[in-house]
C-alpha cells in the first residue's frame, strides 16, 4: 500500500483505491453550479441569489458509477431494499443497513490537513423526489480507511433512480476547530 504522508494546508488528497480502474478519476470534479430547477425558474431568477449558487459550487462532487434503480418496502412490508444497477461496478450502490439507506462505497482514501475533517453531504440544492442524502463528518485528517456514502429513501414503494454520472456525494474541508471552539452569542438587535 502507498505510503500516507501529511498532506499540505492547501490540499486534499484523494488515494484511488488499489483495483481500481484507470478511469477512476472521472468519478469525481469541482462541483457544477447549475441545477435543472434553477434553469427552469423564470430568466434564470434562481441564479441572481448569490449565496445559493455559492453554495451549489462549493467542495467536490463524487459520480454514481452507473444508473441504479431503487425501491424500498418499507418497515411494515420487511425493510427490503432492492437495487438495479445497470453495470456491475466495485462501486455501485448497494444495501448496507436496512431503514431503507442506499450506500457506496467511495473509490478513495480521501486525507487533509491536520485539524481538517470532510463535510459529506449529497449535493447542494439538488431535488430528488423520495429520497434523501444522510450527512456526515469524517476525520480525514487521521481515519486510515474509506468511508461511505449513504442516502435514506423516505417513501416506500416509489421506484428513486440515479443515472450514471449523477452527482451522489459531495465532500467539502472544513476546520475541526470551527467545531470545538465556535460559539454563538445571542443578542437583542434594539
Amino acid at each position: 500500500m502507498t505510503e500516507i504522508h501529511p498532506v499540505p494546508n492547501n490540499k486534499i488528497v484523494a488515494y484511488a483505491l488499489p483495483g481500481t480502474e484507470e478511469s477512476i478519476n472521472t468519478l469525481i470534479r469541482p462541483c457544477n453550479v447549475s441545477r435543472d430547477w434553477m434553469d427552469a425558474t423564470p430568466e434564470r431568477y434562481a441564479y441572481r441569489c448569490v449565496p445559493l449558487t455559492a453554495a451549489n459550487s462549493m467542495g467536490w462532487e463524487l459520480l454514481s458509477p452507473t444508473r441504479s434503480t431503487i425501491s424500498w418496502s418499507g418497515y411494515e412490508n420487511g425493510d427490503r431494499l432492492t437495487i438495479e444497477n445497470e453495470t456491475r461496478h466495485p462501486f455501485a450502490a448497494l444495501s448496507h443497513f436496512g431503514g431503507g439507506a442506499i450506500t457506496w462505497y467511495l473509490p478513495f482514501l480521501f486525507r487533509t490537513p491536520a485539524d481538517f475533517g470532510l463535510l459529506i453531504s449529497g449535493p447542494a440544492n439538488h431535488d430528488k423526489a423520495n429520497v434523501t442524502p444522510l450527512d456526515a463528518f469524517v476525520r480525514s485528517d487521521w481515519l486510515p480507511f474509506p468511508f461511505t456514502m449513504n442516502w435514506r429513501v423516505t417513501e416506500p414503494n416509489k421506484t428513486v433512480v440515479f443515472e450514471k454520472d449523477e452527482p451522489i456525494c459531495r465532500i467539502m474541508p472544513y476546520p475541526i476547530s470551527l467545531l470545538n471552539d465556535t460559539q454563538i452569542d445571542i443578542k437583542n438587535m434594539s
